[in-house]
């Protein structure tokens, strides 16, 4: 499962898809609730981490939620296997199919879309007696962290300073939800 940030979105409303998709990487920042589940493998592309794209890569079944997929989360296109199965949603009719031929194209609101097909899944998921994520989705998640903590594991007392020093202290000092600008 692939998505952006829909504005609105709640863990309650994709839940159900959350645990029963093999990963989830997203190509926004979302909710506490979304990255905190174990299914969730992080970012692609080049802004990304390597599990999230790992992740993108190695799926034969990509739902893209109001994701446009271009080069720069999809490293120029080559994330997404060409015999995975894709399913793009998009308000837009415009982003539908732009950048990949996809084998099914939804003209929805991504937030009903998300909302109508948990409702829709979740008895389906219990009936056919869907486990959660299972343990590649875990190894995933496990890799992100990782390697999210490997990037601050160095000698952030070097001189001179280095950059993953100030992200570190500055990741310390402020709440998780604090929006940083840069200019």
């Amino acid at each position: 499962l692939m998505t952006t940030q829909v504005k609105g979105k709640t863990a309650a409303e994709v839940e159900v898809l959350y645990k029963n998709f093999h990963a989830i990487v997203t190509t926004g920042k979302e909710p506490e609730e979304i990255t905190d589940l174990a299914a969730f493998a992080g970012v692609p592309g080049r802004s990304g981490n390597r599990a999230g794209s790992a992740a993108l890569k190695e799926s034969d079944f990509v739902l893209a939620v109001g994701s446009r997929l271009s080069d720069y989360t999809t490293l120029g296109w080559t994330l997404i296997d060409p015999a995975a199965t894709l399913v793009q949603v998009d308000i837009d009719p415009q982003e539908i199919a732009r950048q990949y031929t996809v084998d099914m194209a939804v003209i929805a609101d991504c937030r009903m879309f998300l909302r109508d097909v948990a409702e829709a899944v979740r008895p389906l998921a219990a009936k056919a007696g869907f486990a959660p994520a299972g343990a590649r989705a875990k190894a995933l998640n496990d890799r992100m962290l990782a390697e999210q903590k490997g990037f601050l594991d160095c000698d952030l007392d070097s001189v001179p300073i280095q950059a993953r020093r100030l992200l570190k202290d500055i990741g310390e000092a402020i709440q998780r939800d604090a929006i940083v600008a840069v200019g």
